[in-house]
């Protein structure tokens, strides 16, 4: 029998199924002598994707012809999926014959036949960028209490742009049943996205559903049901923020547990701002307590925030400016007792390579390496891309600016080993190279490659 998953427990412990990434199919031995599946359905779907995209109906008007060697076996699955039954959940390559930018598809299969294309997120399933890499996982789960299981799936792809590019990132959809056909739900799917890491998994998802789903509780109604917990989950502890940033964290203490709620006292940054926020939350179920301004020793702003635990996980969601907070300073994360994870640990070396590193802390110095440009690098935000000088010599082209502060800088490596790196403060900036035939105070102009 299926479980039922209520908003207050957010709990994700639903079976689901989920297998390697593959880029290699095979083909099956129940389809036709042509090794083709024959899918006779109407292909409405094939325009961009708005807010929650709804599949076409299953109307006998045009035949579509899937290559077999394009299934992927070990992420195709016999399941009893909702009320369609006993199917097969197929997941394809991408036809590269169509296009290099062509996107995975997916089908429901009722022995040799397609009964169902799933949703298109791209017109003509043909992507804007990003090679399809694989699929990293499949699954079934009921994420919105709907008492229907959703399919998520975890597309992995590379968009081949600078040092990172090569790295494949999880892209992740989420589709809804709506009964008769499925729905892509878009917002859903690119909050989750956002929010993994490259190589995330069914559980990163999991996490960040129950966030998006915080972000949607009526925290004024939840206070009012405030109540006595006799065997609360175990609340106390030190937390830390995270599956965030270094430099966009905070951490929790939460004392004195008892039959009504607890005492918590919170520390968070963002960048150089900070700010404090302690008092006491209330239970609303053995799972989630719940505070309002009047139970905070000290705040700025009227609202509300709410303490669940999921697991080993606690997850807090706050109105804005709660608290002693500076300017975007929030509580608002994913907490564990254990050892946090960063999303930034490894940005240094995905940009640079160690030589590169030398090169640039022998070029502007001591001082300016460690700040702005180290810091800036691990802790500020960085994007690096693939584009070519004027001379159509390739190179990397690396921006980093740190929120909160005046200071950011930008750099361009060419592939020849050439270094151009411009540091601004405040109202100044600096220009520093190794090239010796470049007189300008300026960078170089860089075009997309």
């Amino acid at each position: 029998m299926r479980r039922k998953i209520t908003i207050l427990s957010l709990s994700c412990a639903i079976c689901f199924l989920a297998g390697c990434s593959s880029k290699n199919a095979s083909p099956v031995d129940t389809l036709d002598n042509k090794g083709v599946i024959i899918e006779e359905m109407q292909d409405e779907n094939n325009e961009a994707v708005s807010d929650t995209t709804q599949a076409e109906p299953d109307v006998n008007e045009t035949s579509v012809e899937i290559d077999a060697s394009r299934i992927i076996e070990d992420q195709s699955f016999e399941i009893q999926l909702n009320g369609w039954g006993d199917v097969r959940f197929v997941s394809c390559s991408p036809d590269d014959n169509i296009s290099p930018l062509a996107d995975v598809t997916f089908y429901l299969m009722e022995g040799d036949s397609v009964i169902y294309k799933m949703p298109s997120v791209y017109e003509n399933d043909i992507r804007e960028s990003g090679l399809v890499d694989g699929i990293s996982f499949v699954a079934f789960k009921d994420i919105n209490d709907d008492e229907k299981v959703e399919v998520i799936v975890g597309i992995l792809y590379e968009t081949g742009a600078g040092p990172q590019g090569v790295i494949p990132r999880t892209e992740v959809r989420i589709f809804e049943d709506n009964g008769d056909s499925f729905s892509y739900s878009k917002d859903l799917s690119e909050y989750v996205t956002g929010r993994i890491p490259d190589d995330g998994t069914i559980h990163d998802v999991c996490r960040n559903v129950t966030t998006y789903n915080l972000c949607n509780l009526d925290m004024e109604a939840l206070y009012k049901d405030i109540k006595k917990i006799d065997n609360a989950k175990d609340f106390e502890g030190e937390w830390n923020a995270t599956n965030c940033r270094t430099s966009v964290t905070a951490s929790f203490s939460i004392t004195d547990q008892n039959e009504y709620g607890f005492s918590f006292y919170g520390e968070c940054y963002y960048y150089t701002h900070d700010g404090e926020i302690s008092g006491k939350a209330y239970w609303v179920s053995d799972s989630m307590a719940i505070c309002c301004q009047d139970d905070l020793d000290d705040t700025m702003s009227d609202g509300y925030m709410i303490f669940v635990l999921d697991g080993d996980h606690m997850y807090v969601r706050s109105d804005y400016g709660l608290g002693l907070m500076g300017m975007n300073v929030s509580p608002d994360h994913d907490y564990t007792r254990g050892e946090p994870v960063y999303i930034n640990d490894n940005i240094a070396a995905e940009t640079y390579t160690e030589d590169e590193l030398s090169a640039i802390k022998e070029l502007i110095g001591s001082d300016q390496y460690d700040f702005p440009f180290w810091y800036g690098t691990t802790d500020g935000c960085v994007t690096s891309s693939a584009k070519e000088l004027y001379d159509g010599t390739e190179c990397k082209y690396i921006e980093c600016t740190i929120p909160t502060t005046a200071e950011s800088y930008t750099a361009i490596i060419t592939e020849d080993g050439r270094i151009y790196i411009m540091i601004y403060s405040y109202d100044t900036k600096s220009l520093y190279t190794n090239d010796p035939n470049w007189s300008s105070d300026e960078l170089p102009e860089a075009i997309e490659g």
